[in-house]
């Protein structure tokens, strides 16, 4: 779950950052400009860019001798001349007169249309296979024209196109509403000086707005308060007439009035100023406000009027934004974006931690920077899939560092589209299972390991039962044998064992290399009177205390093993011979086999006991083995520094029969 939300987190994002980013730039269009032309012309430029369209244009409700028509307003991209045909056709009449939205994924083959080959597709008609089409309309269900989108290929506006796009419609009624308005206040305006009726219209223009808009005395008093103010704040006009502004304001920007007061005394004006104010129900909303100093006919400042815009929707998207953008900062994991051609076009933290390089390390490099060489082919694999729309999920492979180290990931790539469903790149992310891949081998060589000691133990077993059996006349003999023999394999059993943490250690485990050696070896010798013992122990004799005792004994085991299932111990005449010695702070143990079978040279790497032994030696006891295959018998010489088993030697040398 964990990864599919940091994939979807990362998908999100990039489109959102896109959209956001071209909403905002129409969105300050709208509220900064007055200009019918100019808001047009960028609602139709938003509207073309975010749907995908090869062109686009506007459409004008206008009214003549004929009626009501619709003239092009705003142009697009590369649409032609023939363009202005489409407003007053009947095909998309349903459209420009404000009911519903129109969309066709193919204008040729779509039977709403009269003779479309009339206009479409032929040699000077419009090149057009898809569209969408979209009313304008403001609160009061006035049509101030529409949106058409077109694209000479088919199906190419989604259902997400047509919400962006009506979305962007919405916003384009209430700007065109107040630019409208203003407009027409302006032209009002000079009217009513002549006609002296400038403070009714302009009263009817205030109270039809859609934003709040009041004013106030110098002192913060409110002295009007519109349908908008209303509609926004929930305070009716005589709730609030009378009362100080700041019963809008949250206690902690009280501080916020006196500076603006300070302001508009100077005669300033404050500007598209974002803040916070509350309603009546006590809920809080996002605005923009616009405050202008109110003059008197001989110029002095006498108060202020105040417009206060809603625009806690598009707050919300941008704090929705900068979370997800925190998440995916935050993710442990390494989350970063590419190109279709490879070239990385995000990079976070946790890639940063990961991979060991900085963002601007990256930003514009290949992705291949981060593949082993032997693992290249993967990218063009991965990316092949990305752009058929695929997704590639936790798939495990190696990647490497900056300083040149390798780690396992587990990667899941998905892909980015674009308003059209275009595959425009891809989201990558990217968790190091390093850890979780050491375990498992781990936990593989330890089965194995048991696996392997456990089958010896049956081997063991087989061959004391063989012994026991030689010289034993009744089964109770038999059975006697046998249980010293075992009781001895588990005394040399404990001597493999590490003891847990707050254990007393047992008082019976061998404290010198003789007596280690002996205890691995006893429960093979002989129990008739009078046999000579099978194995000798003779050379340096040292009290064991070193780190790696265990892995010694083990060792000694396996030797003591082997030589019972295929060597000197398998034979009655079997004898083994083991010399210690010392020289230059370096053990050496010499273990020599005689009387057993043939035996023909074994592989070395072959079977998990050869393994076991290489690896004990080289690893744990930091020393190395040699094997010769005699005629008489196996000889093996291991080598190991004195302090893996002995921490103050104090070699002497004896002999053990």
């Amino acid at each position: 779950m964990e990864h599919t939300l940091s994939t979807d987190i990362a998908k999100k994002l990039a489109e959102h950052a896109s959209h956001l980013e071209t909403l905002n730039r129409v969105a300050k269009a709208i509220a900064s400009g007055i200009d019918l032309g100019q808001i047009l012309q960028a609602v139709t430029s938003a509207a073309t860019e975010l749907s995908g369209a090869r062109f686009g244009a506007f459409f004008c409700k206008v009214a003549n001798e004929e009626g009501e028509r619709y003239r092009l307003a705003a142009l697009s991209g590369p649409a032609p001349a023939e363009f202005e045909l489409l407003a007053n056709r009947t095909s998309f009449e349903s459209a420009f007169h404000g009911t519903v939205v129109a969309r066709s994924d193919d204008i040729r083959t779509d039977l709403r249309f009269d003779k479309p080959t009339s206009l479409f597709g032929t040699p000077g008609g419009l090149p057009l296979a898809s569209y969408l089409a979209v009313p304008v309309v403001s609160n009061s269900g006035e049509v101030h024209g529409g949106l058409f989108l077109g694209h000479d290929e088919a199906g190419m506006f989604t259902a997400e196109a047509e919400q962006l796009v009506a979305g962007i419609a919405a916003h384009a009624a209430i700007a065109l509403d107040n630019a409208r308005l203003l407009q027409s206040a302006q032209s009002e305006l000079l009217e009513c000086k002549r006609q002296e009726l400038a403070p009714q219209r302009l009263a009817a223009i205030v109270e039809s707005s859609d934003d709040a808009i009041l004013a106030k005395e110098l002192n913060g008093i409110i002295t009007s308060w519109n349908k908008g103010a209303e509609r926004i704040f929930g305070y009716k006009e005589e709730e609030v007439i009378g009362k100080p502004i700041t019963i809008l304001f949250p206690e902690d920007r009280y501080n916020e009035e006196p500076v603006i007061l300070a302001r508009i005394r100077s005669g300033e004006r404050v500007d598209h100023y974002e803040t916070v104010r509350r309603r009546k129900d006590g809920s809080l909303i996002d605005i923009s406000l616009t405050v202008s100093p109110v003059k008197d006919a001989m110029g002095r400042v006498i108060g202020a009027s105040k417009i206060a815009r809603d625009i806690t929707e598009r707050k919300r998207q941008e704090i929705a934004a900068q979370r997800l953008a925190a998440i995916v900062e935050s993710s442990d994991d390494a989350i970063l974006a590419k190109d279709l051609n490879g070239i990385i076009t995000s990079w976070n933290k946790g890639a940063e931690r990961i991979f060991g390089y900085k963002e601007e390390e990256v930003i514009g490099k290949p992705v291949t920077i981060l593949i082993p060489e032997d693992r290249h082919n993967e990218e063009p694999a991965i990316l092949a899939r990305i752009r058929s729309g695929q997704r590639v999920d936790h798939y495990e492979t190696v990647r490497r560092r900056k300083d040149g180290s390798l780690i396992d990931i587990s990667l899941t790539v998905s892909p980015v589209k674009d308003t059209k469903g275009r595959v425009i790149g891809a989201s990558k992310i990217a968790r190091d299972i390093t850890e979780r891949k050491r375990a498992e081998q781990q936990q593989n060589l330890l089965l194995r390991e048991m696996s392997h000691r456990v089958k010896n133990l049956f081997s063991v077993a087989s061959s004391i039962v063989a012994l026991s059996a030689r010289g034993a006349a009744t089964p109770e003999e038999l059975a006697l044998s046998m249980q010293e023999r075992l009781a001895a394999l588990g005394r040399a059993h404990d001597l493999t064992l590490t003891k847990p943490a707050g254990h007393a250690p047992v008082q019976t485990q061998p404290t010198t290399l003789h007596a280690l050696i002996q205890a691995v070896l006893l429960p093979f010798e002989s129990k008739e009177p009078g046999d000579a013992k099978r194995a000798t122990v003779t050379g340096l004799d040292i009290p064991l205390a070193g780190s790696q005792v265990t892995a010694f004994a083990l060792l000694l085991h396996e030797f003591a093993t082997n030589a019972a299932k295929y060597g000197a111990l398998s034979a009655p005449s079997g004898r083994i011979g083991i010399e210690c010695s010392e020289k230059n702070g370096e053990i050496t143990i010499e273990w020599r086999e005689s009387g057993g079978p043939s035996l023909a040279q074994e592989n070395e790497e072959d079977g998990f006991g050869s393994l076991l032994v290489r690896a004990t030696v080289k690893h744990q006891l930091g020393g190395e083995i040699v094997r010769e295959w005699k005629p008489e018998g196996l000889r093996i010489r291991i080598t190991f520094p004195m302090e893996r088993i002995a921490s103050a030697p104090k070699p002497e040398l004896a002999t053990s029969g």
